[in-house]
């Protein structure tokens, strides 16, 4: 069988031999092409730009010869995770599951994935597979704008969400799309939720991609994504509490903030990538050269203090 497999994954594993200054952390790989969904985001629905997901090429492989590149450099250890992205299409459970026994009965490696509402017992039978880790993304945490991006219902969707969080404890994940015309509110309410649930939440920051509804509009302001990641943080941290916002506006609490920031000595986690443990993804958002959103290394100190200072700017 021929999976995609995200561009810079493909460079770690030798398929090409372009530079990478930052390789994956984790493998990247994607199950299908046309997508029974249509995310106002997403170009993958619109059946015009089928090798992209953001703004990644997934060039296809025989699953046999990738399974055989993953034991190769868990054991070197150059990987520390796999993570499906998955399409919606007739077949995907299954391919999903067939492909996770694949790579498990090769290498211990921890494997998750990303799919959209199925039901309980599919993702029962996913984890029995072998996935350590499976992601539900939420995307839009606005319910007002949800029907029209997601175009689903909201409530269903995020019922299913803390069902399955309930169902299986801790081993949970979802996305949050940042910028897709939400209130900070709405992102603040929906992560300690979240937390409540101790359901994982990776942050990414939106991304126009051609061909798809919302090519015409822009990504996030930097300066409000920091703030997003910093809240995240503090609530991941317990810290909840000190989230008393007013419009949005964490400038009002900052002196409580920086009391928490000059306690902590490792500060590196805030603005790295979130989501499940081991993931990195390198240049999903940006291009090579620019700010990350997300730092898929450990930033510097001058990297962490300029993005605190952004936040509260």
């Amino acid at each position: 069988m021929k999976i995609g497999v995200s561009y810079g994954t493909a460079t770690l594993m030798g398929f090409n031999h372009s530079k990478c200054d930052c390789f994956p952390t984790t493998a990247y790989l994607i199950i299908g092409k046309k997508c029974n969904n249509s995310c106002a985001f997403c170009s993958r629905g619109s059946g015009q730009a089928e090798t992209k997901l953001s703004r990644i090429s997934w060039p296809e492989y025989e699953s046999d010869e990738i399974s055989d590149k993953i034991a190769e450099l868990y054991k070197e250890n150059k990987l520390k995770r796999v993570c499906f992205q998955t399409v919606c299409e007739k077949d995907t459970v299954n391919n999903l599951k067939e492909l996770i026994k694949e790579i498990k009965s090769k290498s211990p490696i921890q494997v998750s994935c990303s799919i959209g509402t199925i039901s309980i017992n599919d993702l029962k039978e996913i984890f029995d597979s072998g996935a350590d880790r499976i992601s539900i993304p939420m995307d839009c945490v606005s319910e007002s704008l949800f029907e029209k991006i997601k175009k689903k219902s909201f409530k269903r969707h995020l019922d299913f969400l803390e069902k399955a969080g309930e169902t299986f404890k801790g081993k949970i994940t979802t996305h949050v799309i940042v910028g897709l015309g939400e209130k900070k509110e709405e992102v603040f309410d929906f992560l300690l939720k979240m937390k409540k649930c101790n359901i994982e939440v990776g942050l990414f920051a939106f991304t126009p991609i051609p061909h798809s509804e919302m090519a015409h509009c822009k990504s996030p302001d930097r300066k409000a994504y920091r703030e997003i990641q910093l809240v995240h943080w503090l609530i991941k941290k317990g810290y909840g509490d000190v989230l008393e916002l007013k419009e949005g506006n964490i400038s009002q609490i900052k002196n409580k903030i920086y009391d928490i920031l000059e306690k902590t000595n490792d500060k590196t986690e805030i603005f790295m990538t979130t989501g499940c443990k081991g993931c990195n993804r390198p240049y999903y958002n940006e291009r090579p050269g620019q700010i990350p959103y997300n730092y898929p290394y450990k930033p510097t100190e001058e990297e962490i203090q300029k993005a605190i200072e952004e936040a509260f700017s």
